[in-house]
């Protein structure tokens, strides 16, 4: 069965979208080979994602200092040292990229600040 061709360009383009709007998303679930809309995918949140993300930038940081220090280099071992961290391999093309997803993370955990803020204070109603 064929599906649908304008079926088909709406599911790719939610997906394009969704890959562009949450990065960080699609790099773990590139890294772990999770399927997109997956159990596996949907049971993971977007601060579990992001702890990843921060953890793999502080090894990938430890690595590259080390590397500096070795006079090694990170770049394939060809002497070259940087200040610093190549962010070409978590999929980014510049810092400043890193810079955008770090303060939507900054925004996310605001945001739930408050929720839980007025969650605390509000008064719950059985059924």
């Amino acid at each position: 069965m064929e599906l649908n061709p304008k079926f088909k360009e709406e599911v790719k383009s939610y997906i394009r979208d969704w890959d562009t709007k949450h990065p960080v998303d699609y790099l773990w679930r590139k890294h772990f080979n999770i399927q997109f809309g997956s159990p596996e995918h949907l049971s993971v949140s977007f601060i579990d994602q992001h702890i990843w993300f921060e953890e793999q930038q502080f090894v990938e940081e430890i690595r590259h200092e080390y590397a500096k220090k070795k006079g090694k280099g990170t770049s394939g071992g060809k002497g070259y040292t940087s200040d610093k961290v190549d962010y070409r391999k978590f999929g980014f093309k510049d810092e400043d990229e890193v810079d955008k997803i770090r303060d939507k993370y900054k925004n996310l955990a605001y945001a739930q600040k408050q929720v839980d803020r007025m969650l605390k204070g509000a008064k719950w109603q059985t059924v």
